[in-house]
């Protein structure tokens, strides 16, 4: 779902997402599957937030700070992600 090279370089990827509220509403709409231990950092701001939860779908799976990083900077996310979620 996202090129693995880093978190780092799929923010200055930064996507110019047509149907991003339809992306979001997509992430967001899904049950947690799991939680893990310790905290997300924002690799920006460098400030440590929650968001330990992990969603996914019949394919993917995705941690609640993927939404944050979508909403707060346009990460890029992986075409072949946002054709399986019906995004265009």
């Amino acid at each position: 779902m996202i090129d693995y090279k880093t978190v780092e370089y799929n923010l200055e990827k930064r996507a110019n997402y047509k149907n991003k509220e339809d992306l979001i509403k997509y992430l967001k709409s899904h049950k947690q599957i799991a939680a893990i231990p310790g905290s997300f950092v924002d690799p920006v701001t460098k400030k440590k937030l929650g968001m330990n939860k992990i969603f996914g779908d019949d394919k993917y799976q995705w941690k609640e700070s993927l939404v944050y990083l979508i909403e707060k900077y346009q990460m890029y996310i992986d075409e072949d992600f946002l054709r399986h979620a019906g995004i265009d």
